[in-house]
C-alpha cells in the first residue's frame, strides 16, 4: 500500500499519541489500580481524539487504492 509523505507523517504522529495513551492505560488496568468498566468510554474518546479515526481513514484510502490495482 502506498501513502503520501503527509499521510506517513500523520500516521506516525497519531500512532505515537495513541500508543502513549494505550500503553499507559493498559498498565494501569493490568495492575488493578483502576476499573476498566468505569473508564472505558473516556479511554475510547481519548484514543479517537489522538487520531485513531484519521489513521483508519488514511489506511482505508490506501487499501482501497491497492485493491484497485489488483483488478
Amino acid at each position: 500500500m502506498k501513502y503520501t509523505r503527509d499521510e506517513l507523517s500523520t500516521l506516525a504522529m497519531n500512532q505515537a499519541n495513541i500508543n502513549n495513551i494505550t500503553h499507559q492505560q493498559w498498565a494501569i488496568w493490568m495492575t488493578g489500580t483502576a476499573d476498566i468498566e468505569s473508564e472505558w468510554n473516556s479511554y475510547v474518546e481519548q484514543v479517537y481524539k489522538a487520531g485513531l479515526e484519521e489513521n483508519l481513514k488514511i489506511r482505508q484510502r490506501a487499501y482501497d487504492e491497492f485493491i484497485k490495482t489488483l483488478n
